[in-house]
């Protein structure tokens, strides 16, 4: 079963963040060099010959002689731990071979001579996945049994979560942005989505506020105008009163109403939307659209 594309773009910038590169000292094998599908295969407890499909990448610090391994694939279990420890040095050493020959292919045979060959594997490997499922001191315990040192990397770790607030009119745009957080591994409450029929509106609005790290707010006169938006923006406001004035709201404009033209019957709540940094949100390419949200994962990245 072919890996999901998001999810490789992911596992890939993660690997970049841990990883620094060393500029022309280092040899990548990800990316067009050296990310690929490969079939995993061992032997379970009851002797039936399984498989999990991996997505592996790893760089080769030339100027220390190292090389670090990071093995992805989305749903990480006691059983494919089982099957990864049973082939550990198997998977890697046919990486590292996979590896030399798409540098030797790519960059000449003086590149062949300088990669994976003679390098030393960093002892630590990640190993990333978008979920975690069963125990997760038993899949360390069962990578710990094969003498592997691991690294487990949960997606959904990676960022707060967050409910999205929106008027009926911005739905459009709002699905959007649910679209790329959920692409990103972000853990998303948004109505048209996770709403359960016959469940009250104020519940489904409550309960996804407060059991959200975060509430982000589609600023549009459209949206700012409408009740449920307004009862939203109360219901984030109290919350954040209960945690000490602690800003769990994350505005993103895609008109400037809320800067002068809005007046709710409620004046704090223009006076403390416009008291915080309110973001951008540009429509008009997918580039602009692309970079504001990226600037909305930094806020919800854990750090």
């Amino acid at each position: 079963m072919a890996i999901n594309e998001n999810f490789k773009k992911n596992s890939l910038a993660h690997f970049r963040g841990r990883v620094p590169s060393e500029g022309s000292h280092t040899l990548d094998g990800f990316g067009e060099l050296g990310m690929y599908e490969s079939p995993l295969l061992g032997n379970s407890d009851d002797d039936k010959v399984d498989s999990i499909v991996v997505f592996h990448m790893m760089r080769t610090i030339l100027l220390t002689g190292v090389t670090h391994h990071m093995i992805a694939f989305e749903e990480l279990d006691a059983r494919s731990a089982k099957i990864m420890s049973n082939d550990w040095h198997l998977l890697l050493d046919a990486a590292k071979s996979v590896v030399r020959t798409q540098f030797t292919e790519t960059r000449g045979e003086s590149t062949r001579k300088t990669s994976a060959d003679d390098s030393r594997d960093v002892p630590r490997v990640l190993v990333y996945c978008s979920t975690v499922l069963g125990n997760l001191g038993e899949i360390y315990r069962i990578f710990e049994a094969g003498n592997h040192f691991v690294e487990i990397i949960d997606e959904r770790n990676l960022y707060k979560s967050v409910y999205i607030a929106y008027g009926g009119p911005d739905e459009a745009i709002a699905e959007r942005v649910r679209d790329f957080l959920v692409s990103k591994g972000v853990s998303t409450a948004f109505f048209s989505q996770t709403s359960q029929i016959g469940q009250k509106l104020h519940r489904f609005m409550s309960d996804g506020i407060n059991t959200a790290d975060y509430m982000l707010l589609i600023c549009s006169e459209k949206s700012l105008t409408r009740n449920g938006v307004l009862n939203e923006i109360e219901e984030i406001m109290s919350k954040q009163a209960s945690e000490g004035g602690k800003n769990l709201l994350l505005p993103l404009a895609i008109d400037e109403f809320y800067k002068t033209d809005w007046c709710p019957d409620r004046p704090d709540f223009a006076r403390n939307l416009r008291r915080i940094v309110v973001g951008n949100l540009r429509l008009d390419s997918d580039d602009a659209f692309q970079e504001d949200m990226n600037r909305v994962l930094s806020a919800l990245a854990v750090a």
